[in-house]
């Protein structure tokens, strides 16, 4: 194998990893979306308690809370370690009961 040959074949090995590594952090850097079921919500102002309280998690990008579906959605800031766990604490603090069994809580890539 010729020098300039194994230049090319160098350069493009480090090409890949730079591009490779681009597409890790484009990937790191999407926001999540941590979705749950939640049980005990009866009018419009539960809905709003329970979205100020979502809200107010540092991290927290957006919060979409359905009283007919009973089903809250929250869309993280990218790189948030916000864990589902964390959002069914703040579910149950707030009076409500997180439902994060089965296909329940569900956390997405956006």
């Amino acid at each position: 194998m010729n020098s300039s040959r194994r230049w090319i074949i160098i350069l493009s090995f480090v090409t890949a990893i730079l591009v490779a590594g681009v597409a890790l952090n484009e990937l790191r850097a999407r926001p999540q979306q941590i979705e749950l079921g939640v049980r005990g919500m009866v009018c419009d102002g539960c809905v709003d308690h329970l979205t100020r309280e979502l809200k107010a998690l540092p991290g927290v990008q957006s919060v979409s809370v359905s009283l007919e579906k009973e089903r809250a959605t929250v869309t993280l800031e990218p790189r948030s370690d916000i864990k589902t766990e964390t959002i069914a604490e703040v579910v149950q603090r707030a009076g409500y009961e997180p439902d994060i069994g089965g296909v329940s809580a569900r956390i997405t890539s956006r």
